[in-house]
Order: structure tokens, then C-alpha cells, then sequence
């Protein structure tokens, strides 16, 4: 946010604009933005979709606030984003299939089964 608020600003003050977390020598500023989030929700709404689908549904509400170069108040707003969703898509968390089971040959056993000798009729036959 901070690199995106200063390049707006950069387009709008011919001085530039810098970003900061603090209010420091606010004299070397001809005007300070200090935005403010108040709340901020994040939620997946499966049951919209029958928990076949996740859609993703965020609120945001900002306070901004404009001083001037002494750091008095000059404006302010706040913005309620409402209800903001986004578009659904598939989740799978099923568990992977298990590899299959490699079947191998004892060490010692040999290669082809031994042959079955033939049997002939019962003796007396």
C-alpha cells in the first residue's frame, strides 16, 4: 500500500510524496495523508455455493484523515468498502491416491515356478 499511495501522490503533488509509518518533521510537508484502517473482515462462503465452491467475501473500512504542516486536522472521511465478493472457485482436498504396491520376487525364490511333473493314470489302470 505504501508504494501505490506514493506513486498516486507523486502524479498529484509536483514535489513527489513519501510514505512513513510516523508523523516526523511535519513542516517538510505541504499536506500529510494518514490513512487508518478501522476493520477489516475476511470470510469463505461455502455455504452460498452448497460447500462446492469457496467464495471469498472481504469488508474494509478505512479512516483517512488530511493534515496540514503543523500536523492540525484539516479533513477528514470515513469509507465502508461493504460487502466486496469475490469470485468462487474449486478446492480439492481430497488425499492423494496411494502408489501402488510393487509386487517383487524373494531374493531366493527362482525366477519361473518349478515344473509340475506329470501324472499319469493310477497303477493298474
Amino acid at each position: 500500500m505504501p508504494q501505490d499511495s506514493r506513486a498516486a501522490f507523486a502524479d498529484v503533488f509536483t514535489g513527489g510524496a513519501a510514505a512513513s509509518t510516523e508523523l516526523k518533521d511535519a513542516a517538510a510537508y505541504r499536506l500529510i495523508v494518514a490513512p487508518r484502517v478501522v476493520k477489516f473482515t475476511y470470510a469463505y462462503n461455502e455455504l452460498k455455493n452448497l460447500r462446492f465452491a469457496i467464495r471469498p467475501i472481504v469488508t474494509a473500512q478505512l479512516h483517512i484523515e488530511v493534515l496540514d504542516a503543523s500536523g492540525a486536522s484539516r479533513w477528514q472521511r470515513d469509507y465502508d468498502s461493504g460487502e466486496v465478493e469475490g469470485s468462487s472457485y474449486m478446492l480439492d482436498v481430497s488425499a492423494p491416491a496411494a502408489p501402488a504396491a510393487a509386487v517383487t520376487q524373494p531374493t531366493n525364490a527362482p525366477a519361473t515356478p518349478p515344473a509340475v511333473p506329470e501324472v499319469g493314470p493310477p497303477p493298474g489302470q
